[in-house]
């Protein structure tokens, strides 16, 4: 409820849900050119991502169930 209630006061901003891109910019306004990640860089984020699943693939399904129980439950997690 809390959350709810932040969002919709605007005291927890949430771009495209409470917060909107002005559709009359000022003037002096400049177009920002995006960065775009190179061939190497996506490639070694795929294959740190895929180290930190392999590193992790034991604890996955323990992880998972106490997921599934506490929101069944609403419980509090025992993880820290």
């Amino acid at each position: 409820m809390l959350y709810e209630e932040k969002k919709h006061d605007g005291t927890l901003p949430i771009v495209g849900v409470n917060t909107f891109v002005n559709p009359a910019p000022p003037e002096h306004h400049q177009p920002m050119e995006l960065a775009r990640a190179t061939e190497e860089e996506k490639e070694g984020q795929l294959r740190r991502l895929a180290d930190f699943h392999a590193r992790h693939a034991a604890e996955c399904p323990g992880a998972l169930d106490e997921l599934r129980r506490v929101c069944l439950e609403g419980a509090t997690s025992s993880r820290p």
